[in-house]
C-alpha cells in the first residue's frame, strides 16, 4: 500500500514538473478546458432545437436587422423592430456595432456566403458567454498568481453562469467587464502604460458596445477602482514611484490617450443616452398610464417608475440563486460555498475588498426592495436607467468566484499533490455530470424550443425593406410594433 502511494506521489510530482516546465501553455489549456465545458453545457442550444429563455427573441430581431444590413450592404436609417420605428443612430449601442466579435462574425458570414443568421446569432452569443467565463478565470489567476485556482473557479463559474444568466441582459451587463478589472489590477501591479491603455480600450468597448445595463458595471467600477487601489496601497505601502508615474510627461500623454480611447469607443452609447435622456424607456415599456410615474416639474420619470415597471431581486430569491447549481451538480454548490468561507477565513485580507463588492452588488440587485439602491441612485443618477436591477446578480457571482479562487489557493498551499489532484479530479467529474444533465430536467432558468420563440422570424439572410408591411413576432416578448406605423413613408420619431 505504501509502495503504491509512493508511486502515485512520484507520478503526480512528475506531472507537476511537466506542467511547470510548460507554464506558458497552462493558460491555453485553461481556456480550452473552459471552452469544452461550455460547448458541452450548451450542446442542445448550439446543435439542437433549444434556445435561451427571456428577452432573447427581442435581441434576435435586432441582430437579424443588423446582420442583413451588413450582408447586403444596405444599412437602412430606420429600424422597424423597435417601438413602432426609430431612426438608426440612437440605437447603435443596442446592435453592439462597436463590439468586434459581432461585426467580425457578420462580415465573415458574408465573405463565406453563409446565410443562416439564426445559427450565426447563437454562435456570437456563445462566444460572448465564453469570453465572460474565460475573463473571470483569468481575473482569478491574476489575483492568486496561480493557474490552478483560476481553472477551478472558472469551472464552477461556467456552470453557474450558463445555468442562471445566459440571457442577453446579463451578457450585455458583464461582457468585457472582467477584462476591465483584470487590466486595472495589472496596471496597479506593474504601472505599465500598455496595461492602462488596454484597460481604457476595454472600458470604452464595454460602454460603447452595450446599452443601459452597462451602467450597472460602471456603477460598480466606482467601487472596484478605489477599493483595489487602497488594497494595493496597503499591501505595497505606496512607493513614491507609484505617485510619480502620474506626474511624468510621457505618462500624462498616455493617460490623455487612454481617456480619448474611452470617449471614442463610448460614442455610440453616449449618443443614445443623450438622445433618450428625457424618456429613459419608451412609453410602451413603462406603463399604460405614464403620468403615474412622471415628475411634472422635470418631465422625466421619478424613482416610483422602478416600483411599477422595474424588476428587482428579493433577498430570498437572491440567496437561493447564489447557492444553486444544475440538478446533477448540487454538490458543487455546497463545495463552492465552502470555498467562499475558506477564502474569507484564511485569506481575509485579500478577500475583504471583494466581500465588500459582493455586498454592494447584492444591495444594488435588491433594487427597490432595499434602501441602498435608492441612496446610490441619488449619488449617481444614471443608475436610475438600470430598470432591471437583477443584473447585479451577475457581478455578485463574479465576486464570489474571486473569493472562491482565494479558497482554492489555500487548498493548493495545504494539500499534497495527491490530495490536490483528487480534489481536481472530483470537481472535474462533478462538472462533467452537471454538464451532461444541464438542460433537463431542472434548470435554474428554463430553456424553450426555438419554435416557440422564432416562428415568425426569418432564419436566413435576405434583403430588408424598412417599410415593408410585416407584422413582427414581438407579442411573445411584450414589444408591440404597431402595424399601422409601417405604412408611413417618413421615419417615425417617438422621442421629441
Amino acid at each position: 500500500m505504501n509502495q503504491t502511494k509512493k508511486i502515485l506521489d512520484q507520478r503526480l510530482e512528475d506531472l507537476a514538473g511537466l506542467l511547470a516546465r510548460h507554464r506558458r501553455l497552462q493558460p491555453f489549456l485553461m481556456g480550452a478546458t473552459l471552452c469544452a465545458l461550455s460547448v458541452l453545457c450548451l450542446r442542445k442550444v448550439l446543435w439542437g432545437n433549444w434556445t435561451f429563455h427571456g428577452d432573447t427573441s427581442v435581441w434576435y430581431a435586432l441582430f437579424e436587422y443588423f446582420s442583413n444590413s451588413i450582408y447586403f450592404g444596405s444599412l437602412a436609417l430606420w429600424n422597424p423592430y423597435m417601438n413602432g420605428g426609430e431612426p438608426f443612430w440612437p440605437i447603435w449601442s443596442l446592435w453592439r456595432l462597436s463590439e468586434p466579435g459581432t461585426t467580425f462574425f457578420a462580415f465573415l458570414a458574408k465573405t463565406v456566403h453563409y446565410d443562416n443568421i439564426f445559427v450565426l446569432h447563437k454562435t456570437i452569443f456563445f462566444s460572448q458567454c465564453l469570453a465572460i467565463i474565460v475573463g473571470v478565470a483569468f481575473l482569478v489567476r491574476q489575483l492568486t498568481k496561480r493557474n490552478f485556482p483560476g481553472l477551478m473557479s472558472g469551472l464552477l463559474f461556467c456552470l453557474y453562469f450558463l445555468s442562471h444568466y445566459a440571457v442577453d441582459i446579463h451578457v450585455m451587463a458583464v461582457y468585457v467587464w472582467p477584462y476591465i478589472v483584470l487590466f486595472w489590477l495589472r496596471f496597479l501591479e506593474k504601472r505599465s502604460s500598455k496595461d492602462f491603455l488596454v484597460f481604457c480600450f476595454c472600458l470604452g468597448l464595454y460602454i460603447g458596445s452595450g446599452s443601459y445595463p452597462v451602467i450597472a458595471g460602471i456603477t460598480l467600477l466606482f467601487f472596484v477602482i478605489p477599493l483595489t487601489f487602497l488594497a494595493d496601497t496597503a499591501e505595497k505601502r505606496l512607493e513614491m514611484r507609484r505617485i510619480d508615474f502620474f506626474l511624468q510627461k510621457e505618462s500624462l500623454t498616455k493617460f490623455a490617450l487612454g481617456l480619448g480611447l474611452i470617449v471614442l469607443l463610448s460614442g455610440p452609447f453616449l449618443v443614445s443616452a443623450l438622445y433618450l435622456r428625457d424618456e429613459v424607456f419608451p412609453i410602451a415599456r413603462v406603463a399604460a398610464d405614464r403620468s403615474a410615474f412622471e415628475d411634472p416639474s422635470r418631465s422625466v420619470l421619478d424613482y416610483g417608475y422602478l416600483l411599477g415597471s422595474g424588476t428587482s431581486s428579493t433577498l430570498k430569491e437572491l440567496l437561493r440563486s447564489l447557492a444553486s447549481y444544475p440538478s446533477a451538480g448540487m454538490v458543487l454548490g455546497l463545495l463552492s460555498n465552502s470555498l467562499v468561507f475558506c477564502g474569507l477565513g484564511f485569506a481575509f485580507v485579500r478577500s475583504a475588498p471583494f466581500l465588500l463588492l459582493l455586498a454592494v452588488s447584492v444591495g444594488l440587485a435588491l433594487g427597490v426592495n432595499a434602501p441602498f439602491h435608492q441612496t446610490i441612485s441619488a449619488i449617481f443618477p444614471p443608475l436610475f436607467y438600470v430598470r432591471n436591477t437583477f443584473v447585479f446578480e451577475s457581478f455578485a457571482a463574479i465576486f464570489m468566484a474571486v473569493i472562491q479562487g482565494f479558497g482554492w489557493k489555500c487548498f493548493q498551499d495545504w494539500l499534497s499533490p495527491r490530495w490536490l489532484f483528487g480534489c481536481a479530479a472530483g470537481i472535474g467529474l462533478l462538472s462533467l455530470i452537471a454538464a451532461l444533465d444541464f438542460i433537463e430536467p431542472k434548470m435554474a432558468r428554463s430553456y424553450v424550443t426555438e419554435a416557440q420563440y422564432y416562428a415568425d422570424f426569418d432564419r436566413h439572410a435576405r434583403p430588408m425593406t424598412p417599410l415593408e408591411p410585416r407584422i413582427f413576432a414581438m407579442k411573445r416578448t411584450g414589444w408591440y410594433v404597431m402595424s399601422w406605423s409601417l405604412c408611413f413613408t417618413e421615419p417615425i420619431q417617438p422621442f421629441k
